[in-house]
Protein backbone atom coordinates (compact mmCIF):
# COMPACT_ATOMS: atom_id res chain seq x y z
CA UNK A 1 0.00 0.00 0.00
CA UNK A 2 1.70 3.26 -0.95
CA UNK A 3 1.84 6.30 1.08
CA UNK A 4 -1.04 8.11 -0.67
CA UNK A 5 -3.47 5.16 -0.35
CA UNK A 6 -2.92 4.98 3.36
CA UNK A 7 -2.76 8.79 3.75
CA UNK A 8 -6.48 8.88 2.39
CA UNK A 9 -7.30 6.01 5.03
CA UNK A 10 -6.21 7.28 7.94
CA UNK A 11 -7.97 10.53 7.11
CA UNK A 12 -11.23 9.11 6.56
CA UNK A 13 -10.96 7.08 9.71
CA UNK A 14 -9.34 10.66 12.06
CA UNK A 15 -12.46 12.92 11.09
CA UNK A 16 -15.25 11.30 12.77
CA UNK A 17 -12.93 10.69 15.76
CA UNK A 18 -12.63 14.30 15.75
CA UNK A 19 -16.33 14.68 15.96
CA UNK A 20 -17.29 12.44 18.47
CA UNK A 21 -14.28 14.23 20.62
CA UNK A 22 -16.25 17.43 20.14
CA UNK A 23 -19.60 16.67 20.72
CA UNK A 24 -19.23 13.97 23.58
CA UNK A 25 -19.07 17.08 26.10
CA UNK A 26 -17.81 20.38 25.92
CA UNK A 27 -14.80 19.83 28.15
CA UNK A 28 -13.16 17.77 25.62
CA UNK A 29 -14.39 19.92 22.73
CA UNK A 30 -12.68 22.78 24.53
CA UNK A 31 -9.60 21.28 24.92
CA UNK A 32 -9.10 20.22 20.92
CA UNK A 33 -9.99 23.43 20.10
CA UNK A 34 -7.21 24.96 22.39
CA UNK A 35 -5.31 22.84 20.12
CA UNK A 36 -6.07 23.45 17.24
CA UNK A 37 -5.74 27.15 17.88
CA UNK A 38 -1.76 26.43 19.30
CA UNK A 39 -1.61 24.25 16.05
CA UNK A 40 -3.20 27.70 14.06
CA UNK A 41 -1.16 29.79 15.96
CA UNK A 42 2.50 28.12 15.31
CA UNK A 43 1.84 27.49 11.87
CA UNK A 44 0.74 31.20 11.31
CA UNK A 45 3.64 32.67 12.66
CA UNK A 46 6.00 30.35 10.72
CA UNK A 47 4.92 32.73 8.04
CA UNK A 48 5.00 35.69 10.05
CA UNK A 49 1.10 36.03 10.06
CA UNK A 50 -1.08 36.57 13.96
CA UNK A 51 -4.14 34.20 14.01
CA UNK A 52 -7.29 36.10 14.48
CA UNK A 53 -9.64 33.52 14.54
CA UNK A 54 -11.18 31.54 17.61
CA UNK A 55 -10.97 27.49 16.83
CA UNK A 56 -12.21 26.69 20.71
CA UNK A 57 -15.08 29.15 20.41
CA UNK A 58 -16.65 28.13 16.99
CA UNK A 59 -15.97 24.57 17.82
CA UNK A 60 -17.71 25.31 21.13
CA UNK A 61 -20.77 27.13 18.98
CA UNK A 62 -20.63 24.49 16.23
CA UNK A 63 -20.96 21.49 19.39
CA UNK A 64 -23.77 23.26 20.82
CA UNK A 65 -25.79 24.21 17.33
CA UNK A 66 -25.74 21.05 16.83
CA UNK A 67 -26.12 18.90 19.90
CA UNK A 68 -29.62 21.69 19.84
CA UNK A 69 -30.50 20.56 16.55
CA UNK A 70 -30.15 17.03 16.89
CA UNK A 71 -32.03 17.29 20.86
CA UNK A 72 -35.08 19.04 19.25
CA UNK A 73 -35.40 17.14 15.69
CA UNK A 74 -34.04 13.83 16.12
CA UNK A 75 -37.13 12.18 14.87
CA UNK A 76 -37.54 14.18 11.73
CA UNK A 77 -33.72 13.69 11.61
CA UNK A 78 -34.49 9.42 11.47
CA UNK A 79 -37.63 9.39 9.29
CA UNK A 80 -35.65 11.48 6.98
CA UNK A 81 -33.00 9.39 7.08
CA UNK A 82 -35.42 5.83 6.86
CA UNK A 83 -37.75 7.42 4.63
CA UNK A 84 -34.20 8.35 1.73
CA UNK A 85 -33.05 4.92 1.81
CA UNK A 86 -36.66 3.52 1.21
CA UNK A 87 -36.54 5.69 -1.96
CA UNK A 88 -33.46 4.84 -2.67
CA UNK A 89 -34.71 1.02 -2.79
CA UNK A 90 -38.50 2.05 -4.67
CA UNK A 91 -36.37 3.47 -7.34
CA UNK A 92 -34.07 0.28 -7.84
CA UNK A 93 -37.20 -1.49 -7.89
CA UNK A 94 -38.61 -0.20 -10.40
CA UNK A 95 -35.93 0.03 -12.16
CA UNK A 96 -35.60 -3.32 -12.41
CA UNK A 97 -39.35 -3.98 -13.40
CA UNK A 98 -39.14 -1.82 -16.40
CA UNK A 99 -36.19 -3.28 -17.50
CA UNK A 100 -37.65 -6.46 -17.19
CA UNK A 101 -41.05 -6.05 -18.43
CA UNK A 102 -41.81 -8.36 -20.66
CA UNK A 103 -39.64 -11.38 -18.95
CA UNK A 104 -40.61 -14.72 -17.65
CA UNK A 105 -38.78 -14.59 -14.81
CA UNK A 106 -38.76 -10.87 -12.42
CA UNK A 107 -36.74 -10.19 -9.56
CA UNK A 108 -38.72 -10.55 -6.45
CA UNK A 109 -38.58 -7.82 -3.81
CA UNK A 110 -36.14 -9.72 -1.69
CA UNK A 111 -33.81 -10.04 -4.49
CA UNK A 112 -34.31 -6.40 -5.29
CA UNK A 113 -33.43 -5.50 -1.51
CA UNK A 114 -30.41 -7.95 -1.72
CA UNK A 115 -28.68 -5.98 -4.55
CA UNK A 116 -29.84 -3.00 -2.85
CA UNK A 117 -28.04 -4.15 0.53
CA UNK A 118 -25.01 -5.59 -1.23
CA UNK A 119 -24.55 -1.86 -3.80
CA UNK A 120 -24.26 0.19 -0.50
CA UNK A 121 -20.99 1.00 0.67
CA UNK A 122 -19.78 -0.11 4.59
CA UNK A 123 -20.27 2.77 6.94
CA UNK A 124 -21.78 5.29 4.53
CA UNK A 125 -25.02 6.60 4.23
CA UNK A 126 -26.21 7.20 0.98
CA UNK A 127 -22.64 8.00 -0.56
CA UNK A 128 -19.23 6.65 -0.68
CA UNK A 129 -16.66 7.31 2.20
Amino acid sequence: MDHHTWSARTRAFRAPIRLVIIFRSASAGRRLGEFADRLAAKVMGFFGKETRFDLTGELLAFRIATVDVVATRAAAITGANVLQQLIQFLVLYVSLRGIQSGVSAQATVGEALGAFVTAQPVGSQGGWV
